[in-house]
């Protein structure tokens, strides 16, 4: 689905629009969601080639490209290209958010993880304790911030049936905040899709993804795209090749 979000910005918007940057970056996020980091980091490159341009260096979004394609790249065991990727985000979260922001903290504490595994223990596990700290001072989260805190450890402890529960009560909290047609609404159901995909239960996978590409179309159709884009389209019954 996500893909088909791309090609649509494109067509509509081109593809140097930050709409587009935007689309760029949820398939990376999608992409890293289902352990695929090769696919997150061409996205994500795609997505931080056109903030940067657009943005210039130092915008907050341009640093959160500069974060999540750090993410892929350590997935993808390229540690040393993200360590620069990293220094460089810490140093625009620092000049942007100052040092107590929990965004600066969250670079400080993946740039630790990343010297560690560079072999300079040290210097990774003062980074990780600095980060560490300022989590411990960061005002209490909203339910759906302290839901999706839980995402990423349950999904890499393989604890998916609690994680479906999880996804399941982010997507009642989007419904009931934004509404049941809204596009963050339809990707929460795609959140969920792509977990029934991963235990084999390919007809709720289906039955979601279908769910959320009709969400999503129909609202880039109205809101974005306000032309003839295959509103109401349904997937391919291929979904499980698709993610699997």
């Amino acid at each position: 689905m996500r893909e088909r979000i791309v090609e649509l910005r494109e067509r509509a918007l081109g593809t140097n629009h930050l709409d587009t940057a935007r689309a760029w970056y949820n398939l990376g996020e999608a992409a890293q969601g289902v352990n695929d980091p090769a696919r997150s980091k061409i996205a994500h490159e795609k997505a931080l080639r056109i903030r940067e341009q657009l943005l210039g260096p130092e915008h907050r979004d341009t640093v959160n490209s500069l974060q999540e394609l750090d993410e892929a790249l350590a997935g993808a065991a390229e540690n040393a290209q993200a360590r620069g990727l990293l220094e460089r985000a810490l140093k625009m979260r620092l000049k942007i958010l100052g040092p107590a922001h929990p965004d600066t903290a969250k670079t400080q504490l993946e740039l630790g993880n990343v010297f560690v595994s560079l072999g300079e223990t040290n210097k990774g596990e003062a980074m990780r304790q600095e980060a560490l700290l300022t989590f411990n001072k960061e005002k209490p989260k909203t339910e759906e911030e302290r839901l999706e805190a839980q995402d990423t450890p349950l999904w890499n402890a393989g604890r998916y049936t609690e994680l479906i529960e999880l996804r399941k009560k982010v997507y009642q909290l989007r419904r009931r905040k934004f509404g049941a047609a809204h596009v963050q609404t339809g990707f929460a159901a795609e959140s969920l899709a792509l977990i029934y995909n991963t235990v084999g239960n390919y007809a709720m996978a289906e039955s979601n993804h279908l769910h959320a590409l009709d969400i999503v179309t129909r609202a880039l159709s109205s809101s974005v795209l306000r032309g003839p884009f295959l509103v109401g389209t349904r997937a391919s019954k291929n979904f499980k090749q698709s993610w699997g």
